[in-house]
């Protein structure tokens, strides 16, 4: 989750990407990281567990966030995850996002335009331990027990796991809560021709999470 001033509303601005950069950044032993003012010239953050470094990102600038992404790998460790900003970052296009792992996006509320007026070009972390449970056992339980609750869900069971978070599109549009025209609406006539049970030939996302999020669609023939 990224946390910010929005860039468009000058109100709190709150985006969430999937990946495994925020575990990542757990294991290294850190519950958030604060960003505060702007660096004189583009840089990247690099933790590596508790050496934290502010490094040039000066050869990265103007890149994309796949070859930025490939490049901090290759100068910090290749196991690393890396959140980082393209060029609409760095021109603060106020819908900028900021992507990591290649292609998970923190893509609401124009937040990689922030990254972007900070000369933040990227923040990379690597950690060589994993966390325990100080009770195992009983952390075990409780996790049978949420996942027994979300798995007899028609949504969270089912739904989410053919269709990824797809899925809500028709419900909330029903209810009169799904965004339509920048809020102004809550519903849209059309909704149900882009909800997830409108798509055919989904692929799971991965089957070692417990709700599946998202999922690969092959492109059909247009209409």
């Amino acid at each position: 989750m990224v946390v910010t001033k929005g860039p468009l509303t000058g109100a709190i601005a709150s985006s969430n990407s999937g990946g495994s950069f925020g575990a990542e950044l757990k294991y290294a032993g850190y519950d958030l990281v604060i960003i505060e003012g702007k660096a004189q010239k583009p840089v990247y953050l690099w933790i590596n567990d508790d050496r934290v470094e502010i490094r040039d990102a000066g050869h990265l600038w103007g890149k994309n966030t796949q070859d930025t992404t490939d490049m901090v790998r290759a100068e910090t460790d290749e196991e690393a995850k890396v959140a980082c900003i393209g060029p609409a970052g760095e021109k603060l296009v106020l819908f900028a996002s900021i992507m990591n792992e290649m292609h998970r996006a923190a893509g609401r509320s124009g937040v990689g335009a922030v990254m972007g007026s900070k000369n933040l070009k990227a923040v990379a972390v690597v950690a060589a331990a994993r966390l325990s449970a100080a009770d195992p056992a009983g952390f075990k339980e409780a996790v049978l027990r949420a996942r027994q609750k979300i798995q007899s869900h028609p949504v969270g069971g089912a739904g989410l796991k053919a269709y990824g978070t797809d899925v809500l599109i028709n419900i909330l549009n029903e209810i009169g809560s799904l965004p339509a025209r920048n809020y102004r609406d809550g519903y849209f006539p059309t909704a149900d021709k882009v909800g997830g049970e409108s798509f055919n030939g989904p692929e799971p996302g991965s089957s070692k999470r417990l709700l599946l999020l998202y999922h690969k669609l092959r492109p059909g023939k247009p209409k």
